[in-house]
């Protein structure tokens, strides 16, 4: 997590990935075991996620936005 104010600074850091690879298709690929995001978007608390997948296709992650964020502000300051 970023501070807003200066997004250069970061104030939490989970200890394990977020978002990782595992599935097959984010696994086997012309690169695998490699997911990146793309793009994201907010709508009614929930964040919607796309990602690319070992370079072969582009996938969706969703999650509830609060649940994210309080995972995140667990994690110890970095």
């Amino acid at each position: 997590m970023l501070e807003l104010d200066a997004p250069n600074h970061v104030i939490h850091r989970s200890p394990s990935w977020v978002l990782a690879p595992s599935a097959p298709y984010e696994r086997v690929g012309d690169v695998p075991n490699v997911v990146f995001p793309t793009g994201a978007i907010v709508r009614e608390r929930q964040l919607s996620l796309y990602y690319g997948a070992a370079d072969t296709c582009v996938a969706l992650a969703t999650a509830d936005l609060d649940e994210l964020l309080d995972y995140l502000c667990s994690c110890p300051p970095d």
